[in-house]
């Protein structure tokens, strides 16, 4: 597997519907990580795109669908560390439909 370069960095993007299905719980009633409200998430993450954009850096946004992100996720716990490695997996190629399939 090919290393990823140091100057792109991937990051998960929601379209609100996702968004606000992944904010509300997993659908096993455990909470999730990300922060309830859509516009404010969506103004940070507008804002570090630009600033790493700045820096020279590449960005990759890899669009997390919550249907495929379940099912990927499957028993495990909703964490940060689960987002990232399912972007990280999504980002490397990964040709697998739950990266980018439809709920």
């Amino acid at each position: 597997m090919e290393r990823a370069s140091p100057y792109v960095v991937s990051i998960a993007w929601y379209e609100e519907d996702d968004y606000l299905c992944l904010s509300g719980c997993d659908g096993r009633g455990q909470a999730t990580s990300v922060p309830p409200a859509y516009s404010a998430w969506r103004t940070e993450a507008t804002s570090s795109v630009f600033a790493l954009l700045e820096a020279g850096r590449a960005v990759d946004l890899v669009t997390v669908r919550a249907g495929p992100y379940h099912r990927w996720l499957g028993p495990r716990p909703d964490t940060r560390q689960a987002r990232s490695h399912y972007v990280a997996s999504c980002s490397a190629g990964s040709q697998a439909p739950r990266c980018g399939e439809s709920a």
